[in-house]
């Protein structure tokens, strides 16, 4: 399934994007451009279809203690 890795700062900013990432690129790996605490994998696409861009504040306060 292709996916989106959306990486999030410690300060809860998105920080990178990579996009309509497929299976087939096992084993490469990826990272994000900036320090990233959190990385979110959504379907792909999401971040496109949501407008999530870099810069964009995440609230993780529900899932973070």
């Amino acid at each position: 399934i292709p996916i989106d890795i959306i990486w999030i700062s410690a300060d809860q900013k998105v920080v990178d994007i990579t996009e309509n990432l497929d299976p087939s690129t096992y084993p490469k790996k990826f990272s994000s451009v900036l320090p990233a605490q959190y990385m979110l994998e959504t379907n792909a696409f999401f971040a496109r279809t949501h407008s999530i861009r870099v810069g964009d504040v995440v609230d993780l306060s529900t899932i973070i203690k």
